[in-house]
């Protein structure tokens, strides 16, 4: 039945130009006048003619609406590809922590006080794993620098781990002794999960407070900058890190 409504759709207009061209060419001639020869020979080319031409417009007409199809389909492959790419580097982002990082900051610089409250906090979209810090006093290490024994490196360094990190959180570490100087330098090398970054630190005493800058860096890019008001800087305006 599919067959034959499909033969029906597609040859009805050929059939019907068939005839029209077959009446044409022999109107005002009775039927009785007409041979038999002449209309199959005027009836059956136009016929096929107009078969192959509509046959042609069907085909071309399909070919463009396969074409149509398959680049709705490609499109849609394209764009689901992409979402899975992205949700697997999402997941991947969360097993690993991705590009989050974390510093170390203080609180409760008041003045006259040489104490503070260290804090880890977190940056990102991504919760960070494994956090480890290795911190190095610079002016501990300047101190042992020509005498560089394991002994005199323990003096210089401290090793924290910090466990994990929710984004948008911040965690206490330890109460820190600034000393009674009026500089403080730290640089601490952190590793997580997703890889190392550094960090830079560094106290100033200014009118008889601790004021801080800090730098965040993973490779050569900054992730993270912050420098206190009145912070010293240099003569072009800014921080010798």
């Amino acid at each position: 039945m599919k067959t034959a409504f499909q033969l029906a759709k597609e040859f009805w207009l050929p059939l019907i130009v068939a005839i029209a061209w077959t009446f044409f060419n022999f109107y005002p001639q009775t039927f009785e006048d007409i041979p038999i020869a002449g209309i199959i020979n005027i009836f059956g080319p136009t016929f096929f003619l107009a078969s192959w031409l509509s046959g042609q417009y069907f085909r071309v007409r399909k070919q463009t609406r396969v074409q149509d199809d398959l680049s709705r389909l490609i499109e849609k492959t394209s764009s689901l590809l992409e979402r899975l790419d992205e949700k697997t580097a999402d997941l991947v982002s969360h097993i690993t922590g991705g590009d989050s990082f974390c510093f170390m900051a203080h609180s409760n610089l008041m003045p006259g006080v040489d104490r503070a409250m260290t804090m880890i906090i977190h940056q990102g979209i991504h919760p960070l794993y494994d956090i480890r810090a290795r911190i190095v006093d610079l002016q501990a290490f300047r101190s042992v620098q020509n005498k560089l024994t394991p002994e005199n490196l323990n003096k210089a360094e401290l090793h924290r781990s910090y466990g994990e990190l929710t984004r948008g959180l911040c965690t206490d570490s330890e109460v820190w002794d600034l000393g009674k100087g009026t500089e403080r330098d730290f640089n601490i090398f952190w590793t997580t999960r997703s890889g190392p970054f550094s960090q830079y630190l560094k106290y100033r005493k200014h009118n008889n407070r601790w004021i801080y800058a800090t730098k965040v860096v993973r490779g050569n890019d900054v992730l993270y900058e912050t420098i206190q008001e009145d912070f010293p800087r240099n003569t072009a305006g800014e921080v010798d890190w």
